[in-house]
């Protein structure tokens, strides 16, 4: 898989142990399909790629615009909208497909994603959030009602956590 692959796909589709390819339309961490056609196959790849470039262009525009207007929390209001339509859109790809089987743990695909990123990019990545994260907390200690920097933080603090369970799998201690 290319890197623009593994950016556009990489947590939708994944192979299982016989070497199916599966759909995960919510990502690794939700319920997974099996694709046995290869027509499917592309109409799930070329909806991926186009809902991805749209989601960008979208939360860029709207959050600009947002953001413009003095709305609290920026584009941040536009992402349950967005889930929305990908449901929507998403729904009609999965009819016929089978429901598969393979369920993998939040330990096991933090696991795997550790394998594929260097110890000091990972690294690098927990000191980054973690700087995001004290930064934030001390903006958060000057207006606390501030939702859409609420929402950052939390965001930030999982991928840090996540972050640090992978550098401990790396290392070895997990």
């Amino acid at each position: 898989m290319g890197y623009f692959d593994s950016v556009f796909f990489g947590e939708n589709l994944k192979t299982d142990g016989q070497g199916r390819e599966l759909f995960f339309p919510w990502g690794e961490y939700g319920r997974g399909y099996l694709m046995t056609e290869y027509p499917r196959r592309q109409q799930v790849r070329r909806f991926l790629y186009w809902s991805c470039f749209l989601a960008v262009l979208i939360y860029a525009v709207g959050n600009a615009a947002l953001v413009s207007a003095g709305a609290p929390g920026g584009g941040l209001v536009l992402l349950p909208l967005f889930a929305l339509c990908y449901h929507r859109a998403h729904r009609p790809l999965l009819r016929g497909l089978p429901v598969a089987q393979e369920r993998r743990s939040l330990a096991v695909i933090h696991a795997d994603k550790a394998k594929t990123i260097s110890f000091g990019a990972l690294l690098f990545v927990f000191c980054a959030c973690t700087l995001i994260v004290w930064e934030i907390l001390r903006t958060l200690s000057r207006s606390p009602t501030d939702v859409g920097l609420i929402l950052v933080f939390v965001f930030f603090n999982v991928f840090t956590w996540s972050t640090g369970y992978m550098i401990q799998v790396k290392s070895g201690s997990r």
